[in-house]
């Protein structure tokens, strides 16, 4: 993954496989292709400390700009791939004793936002947005243990409701 910039939106250098970059609050990542996607795929999150929703270094967008500033385009970002980086990050939690760090993958990030969505009053449009499904797949992603499962049913029924003339 290299720093990239919005032209990349478009199409990707040859090359490069995956680029990321932040801009107007926003942090985009767009990769040459996924598993589902095989003509690629465009992430975005938004700012969410300019709101007092998080910290600012807990928030994606932020992070993502000043890291940004620190290095050229078309650097790569990260030397790890992805599998060692899980690798890490399951090493991490079980030396932090957590019962299940061994089985960790980074599809727990996707659930994790798929869940706070959910929990914090987001429609069912907005989450399939998020996560680029297409289906009711996403409920695989989302703890519904966790959430309102009224406010989530409320917002479906109101998207449905805007839906009708």
């Amino acid at each position: 993954m290299v720093l990239g910039c919005a032209d990349d939106a478009n199409e990707l250098p040859r090359g490069v496989e995956a680029s990321i970059w932040a801009s107007d609050g926003w942090a985009h990542i767009v990769f040459k292709t996924r598993k589902h996607r095989p003509r690629g795929s465009w992430l975005k999150q938004k700012c969410i400390c300019a709101k007092g929703k998080a910290k600012e270094k807990f928030c994606v967008a932020c992070r993502l700009q000043q890291l940004s500033a620190q290095r050229a385009r078309r650097q790569r970002m990260w030397t790890s791939t992805a599998s060692q980086l899980q690798a890490l990050v399951r090493k991490f939690l079980t030396d932090m004793g957590h019962q299940s760090g061994s089985r960790f993958t980074l599809k727990g990030f996707r659930a994790g936002r798929a869940t706070e969505m959910a929990r914090s009053g987001s429609g069912i449009a907005a989450i399939l947005v998020a996560g680029e499904w297409r289906s009711k797949a996403w409920l695989a992603y989302v703890n519904l243990d966790e959430c309102e499962h009224a406010v989530l049913m409320q917002n479906a029924l109101d998207e449905d409701s805007d839906g009708e003339a």
